[in-house]
């Protein structure tokens, strides 16, 4: 998966086929983008000055614990 930075300031990022993104967050200049596909759930987090994605979020089930 990745993102691409225009000149014009358009953010493109790839997800999964079949995403859809659920929610974005904004904290300084880093955009969380939360979003659901038949492969699963994730977040990708981006770093808007460079339009790179700086983290990608997997979530798993937790175990069962005693």
């Amino acid at each position: 998966t990745t993102s691409v930075a225009t000149p014009g300031g358009e953010l493109a990022i790839e997800l999964p086929a079949g995403a859809k993104v659920v929610s974005v967050s904004l904290s300084g200049n880093r955009l969380a983008v939360h979003h659901e596909s038949p492969a699963g759930t994730g977040i990708s987090i981006l770093d808007l000055d460079t339009g790179r994605r700086v983290a990608d979020v997997k979530t798993t089930t937790a175990v069962p614990r005693n």
